[in-house]
């Protein structure tokens, strides 16, 4: 996993200062880089949605971790916001169309259908398996944004974000996964 957050944030006084001291104080088997302005922190860690939070409030990224999206199974008919990696596609006639969730898939994508038909959890990587192909967190927030929360911008399809303990939990009986 990797994270990229404003050096200024971790800095005394910065807004992620007692975030970025507790969580990587003494840990040897992270690697951190400076560039631009920005500090890049990559190994494995175990970040909470909260903690993911504070890193894109920060103006920071995450990128290589792995999610679950919870929605509706209406969402499957929604256009792809503005933003998504592999958004678009050509028509019979090569205009450029915007894609559908339920075209958007890669085969290694991994989907489950809920029994009851009515919701749908798909893991943070559409596109592809590598970890490079994995929605960033800020990619995550676009698709939360646009159908979940208080106040969704498109329509409300129910969108949560889970950790992957939580979807392994969840999909553990009443759910079925969808092979491409």
């Amino acid at each position: 996993m990797k994270f990229t957050v404003p050096t200024t944030s971790i800095q005394t006084g910065g807004t992620l200062e007692s975030f970025y001291y507790d969580l990587l104080v003494g840990r040897s088997d992270l690697t951190r880089t400076a560039s631009n302005g920005n500090t890049i922190v990559e190994g494995d860690l175990l970040l909470t949605l909260g903690q993911i939070n504070q890193i894109l409030t920060a103006g920071g990224e995450v990128e290589e971790y792995l999610l679950a999206i919870k929605a509706d199974v209406a969402i499957l008919g929604d256009l792809l916001p503005d933003g998504l990696p592999n958004r678009t596609t050509l028509d019979e006639t090569a205009s450029v169309e915007v894609k559908a969730f339920k075209n958007w898939f890669d085969v290694s994508a991994e989907v489950w259908k809920k029994d009851t038909n009515d919701e749908i959890y798909f893991l943070s990587n559409p596109i592809g398996n590598s970890v490079s192909k994995y929605l960033k967190g800020s990619e995550m927030l676009i698709i939360f944004s646009s159908f979940g929360g208080a106040t969704p911008t498109v329509v409300d399809r129910n969108v949560d974000i889970d950790t992957i303990a939580q979807f392994q939990a969840e999909v553990s009986s009443g759910w079925t996964q969808v092979i491409f």
